[in-house]
């Protein structure tokens, strides 16, 4: 059969072709799209809050990219609130909001923040973008904000088929969500000042730990996060990452007290120990080593540094610097810090390797005549840095990977493991430091 003759056929069963621009100019003028405009408008106005929930923490400024090449950057206002789960308005609200995170999050589960189950209560950290009240035809372009959102989230790479939402229109989710939010705190006829639109949120639970060495208090979870594509990479993960750390150390615990409500619910009846993470994915533990690392070496510039001296007042071409940490001060840097012994290490090794890196910028700063004797110099010094710095790490990884390496018989392949393990940390840790790995 001839390719011709295939054409002709397969064209008698297909519909006939219609021209796309013939259809968008007979569309242009007509009623239908005045009307769905205006439909759109009104979804849009309802999808803003009169107020944020929660207690606001603090406010913040970052630059929030336009949608396209025509539209430019603009600078945007964010409020991080903290939000109990036994208020009503709250639970219902987060059910509704918290189902766009299947399209983020592939084990995502609904979460009750109204349940106390294991004697633990839930919280609900939400940035949200603060909007002058605007005139109606500027409405329009928040239509285009809207769909972009339900576009990128639709077509992300984390939805596959096998994807609970696979099937589901994203506007079916959309629509949901702001069906519920309605019958909350919206008003497009607000006489506030701002409207508020939701940018993304974490869930926070707050459990006792009795037996929590080196003493007892309570453990604060994240559990679920969620950034909204159009606010992705932008620092507003680290804000809220950072308000979590801020709100275990009690820097907000005036704002938090000034709620009308029990103490225990608010967080404020125990102590809170440490700060781990449920399952996180691979962007989220580089996001909390990074933050983890800051920490440490924040309080390096302090009175109180976490650090005990012996670990960081010796010179990094001393052979002592590169000492591992002892499982005694791991476990009271973390209770310190209220961070996890693991996180410990690893903020450790990356503050020793940030400070083998400085060491090599300044030699590389200093004048010489004899460049090639120079940089033989400093390609010797880097590899004696880097072989105690390899060492320190690799004592670690030997511990906590001891089962996988006991697995192999032949002491070559262990090492060969092993190496393949450190080269892994080694460029990450290299990622997170914003360095290019060095030859």
């Amino acid at each position: 059969m001839h390719t011709e003759e295939i054409l002709e056929r397969a064209g008698r069963a297909l519909p006939p072709v219609v021209s796309v621009q013939q259809c968008k100019n007979s569309l242009a003028d007509s009623p239908l799209k005045t009307m769905n405009m205006r439909k759109a408008r009104t979804r849009v106005e309802d999808d803003y809050l009169s107020k944020p929930f929660g207690t606001v923490l603090h406010e913040y400024k970052r630059v929030v990219r336009g949608s396209d090449e025509n539209e430019p950057n603009e600078e945007a206002t964010f409020v991080l609130c903290l939000a109990d789960g036994k208020d009503e308005l709250v639970a219902e609200y987060h059910g509704n909001v918290q189902k766009l995170a299947l399209f983020f999050i592939e084990t995502a589960d609904n979460v009750d923040l109204t349940s106390n189950e294991g004697g633990g209560y839930w919280k609900a950290l939400y940035v949200f973008r603060k909007h002058a009240t605007e005139a109606d035809d500027d409405v329009d372009a928040r239509v285009k904000t809207r769909r972009r959102v339900v576009e990128e989230a639709a077509f992300d790479q984390r939805i596959t088929r096998s994807s609970p939402l696979s099937n589901i229109a994203p506007e079916v989710i959309l629509e949901s969500h702001c069906r519920g939010k309605r019958k909350l705190s919206f008003s497009k006829n607000s006489k506030e000042d701002f409207q508020y639109s939701l940018v993304g949120y974490m869930t926070l639970f707050y459990f006792h730990a009795p037996f929590k060495k080196p003493k007892p208090g309570m453990v604060l979870r994240i559990c679920q996060a969620v950034i909204l594509p159009p606010y992705q990479r932008a620092g507003h993960g680290k804000s809220m990452f950072q308000a979590v750390y801020d709100i275990a150390s009690g820097t907000y615990e005036s704002k938090l007290r000034s709620l009308n409500q029990h103490k225990k619910s608010n967080g404020m009846q125990d102590e809170i120990v440490e700060i781990n993470v449920e399952d996180p994915a691979p962007a989220f533990v580089c996001l909390r080593d990074r933050i983890d690392f800051e920490l440490l070496k924040k309080s390096m510039r302090t009175k109180t540094p976490l650090l005990p001296s012996c670990y960081s007042g010796t010179d990094v071409m001393h052979q002592s610097f590169f000492t591992p940490l002892s499982e005694t001060d791991t476990v009271e840097i973390g209770a310190r810090g209220r961070i996890t012994p693991r996180q410990v290490q690893i903020a450790f090794e990356l503050l020793q390797l940030d400070a083998l890196e400085q060491e090599m910028d300044q030699r590389g700063k200093g004048d010489t005549q004899d460049k090639a004797s120079c940089a033989s110099s400093l390609q010797k010094t880097r590899k004696t840095l880097e072989k105690r710095y390899r060492l320190m790490v690799k004592k670690r990884l030997l511990k906590i990977h001891r089962e996988e390496l006991g697995g192999y018989s032949d002491n070559k392949e262990k090492q060969a493991k092993l190496n393949e393990l450190y080269e892994e940390t080694f460029e990450r840790y290299i990622t997170l430091l914003g360095r290019n790995k060095k030859q």
